[in-house]
């Protein structure tokens, strides 16, 4: 079973039905996953997916049910990830694998945003109100390597990869998972 955190509004994560696997599809917001489960269309599923709200850091599943979590693009929203992984940690079997891509923090990224690019942030809020919580992730900008991998060697995962994106891959990115 995969457990999906975070996904939103997104189906891209529906492609793991596809490989014959059983999906749990969450996130924070209970419009987002109904959003997601009415643009689905899964006639095929055969009931191995099902759409939740719950919050990533308390997880309404029993201990050690879920081989595989995985999150695209939620993490560094939330201010502080030990309760994140805490609780991964506690719902993944033994020799499960725990999956996250994100946005690494860019002193280039963040430089950009506070000056030449502060105008076009301005009007975007403005078109596009943010949450408190992604104005927090807006301003703060992803974690550091280093943080990730401290903190998963203290939770006791064995393997952290952190691979960082570059700036233009980051602007990329960040265009193709916008629209």
């Amino acid at each position: 079973m995969i457990l999906c955190l975070g996904n939103g509004e997104s189906r891209k994560e529906l492609y793991f039905l596809h490989l014959g696997a059983y999906l749990i599809c969450s996130d924070l917001s209970f419009a987002g996953v109904l959003k997601a489960k009415a643009k689905s269309n899964l006639d095929d599923s055969k009931g191995r997916v099902a759409f939740h709200a719950m919050d990533a850091c308390t997880v309404p599943l029993p201990d050690s049910s879920v081989d595989i979590v995985y999150g695209f693009a939620f993490a560094h929203y939330l201010p502080d990830l030990t309760p994140l992984l805490r609780e991964v940690k506690r719902v993944l079997e033994r020799g499960g694998r725990c999956v996250f891509f994100d946005s690494p923090y860019s002193p280039l990224w963040q430089t950009a945003k506070r000056t030449v690019l502060w105008p076009v942030m301005k009007v975007a809020h403005w078109l596009h109100p943010a949450s408190p919580e992604d104005l927090r992730a807006t301003y703060a900008g992803g974690y550091r390597e280093e943080e990730i991998r401290n903190l998963g060697s203290a939770m006791g995962f064995g393997c952290t990869h952190f691979e960082p994106l570059s700036f233009f891959q980051y602007l990329l990115r960040r265009r193709y998972t916008i629209t």
